[in-house]
């Protein structure tokens, strides 16, 4: 897609496609996960996750990879294959113990050249639009969705870029947390995740210390 913003013509990034982390084992929300995957958790009356596929859908999204771990064949039995959403929704299922990193890699053939990557966890009333209108996204390797946070993983650089990306999201010296809902280049992130042991806080950590990763500062909670 290409706007003018009156300062000439801008090349802003088309995206079809969601990839939802799924797989992991939600031991906090115990014991509602005991028997159901996290993200099939109930929330005003029906899984968390059917709310962020009409979030995507809402922004234009017309794909979703769903990657799987734990008890993914109730999401996938639930969900099918998206017809009832109005949606497409593929399925990536992998063993429990497979890390996120792993999971990306191992749906390599799935992924399109631009995705946006979220996890099964979080809910923020994000903008695609403005995510994709952010400067330099179509070169970047990443951008995250940032919000506000004492003790943040995020320490935020000059014009939008990310100096510092904390691996420990949990009690950091930033002043921004990254929440998901985060725009990938797939050729970016695999590279990094292959050097980074299948690790994916690893894999941001190396793009954002090669200059390669920016944020997009939300207000909203999540």
């Amino acid at each position: 897609m290409i706007i003018d913003d009156g300062e000439g013509a801008v090349f802003i990034p088309s995206v079809r496609q969601a990839v939802i982390l799924a797989g992991g084992r939600g031991s906090r929300l115990a014991p509602l996960t005991n028997s159901i995957p996290k993200p099939m958790v109930d929330v005003n009356g029906e899984p968390f996750l059917a709310h962020l596929m009409r979030l995507v859908i809402n922004q234009g999204i017309t794909q979703v990879i769903v990657l799987t771990g734990y008890r993914g064949g109730q999401i996938h039995d639930h969900f099918g294959d998206g017809e009832g959403f109005g949606i497409e929704i593929i399925y990536s299922h992998r063993p429990e113990s497979w890390s996120t990193g792993e999971r990306l890699l191992a749906a390599t053939p799935l992924l399109d050249a631009s995705f946006l990557l979220m996890y099964a966890d979080n809910y923020v009333a994000f903008d695609l639009q403005a995510l994709l209108a952010q400067p330099g996204a179509a070169d970047a390797a990443m951008i995250l969705t940032v919000c506000p946070k004492k003790q943040g993983n995020i320490i935020m650089g000059p014009n939008g870029s990310v100096a510092r990306y904390l691996q420990d999201r949990s009690s950091g010296p930033g002043e921004f947390v990254e929440v998901g809902f985060s725009l990938v280049s797939r050729d970016h992130i695999l590279a990094a995740l292959t050097g980074s042991e299948a690790s994916l806080p690893a894999a941001i950590d190396s793009m954002t210390q090669a200059g390669d990763v920016s944020a997009h500062v939300i207000h909203h909670p999540y």
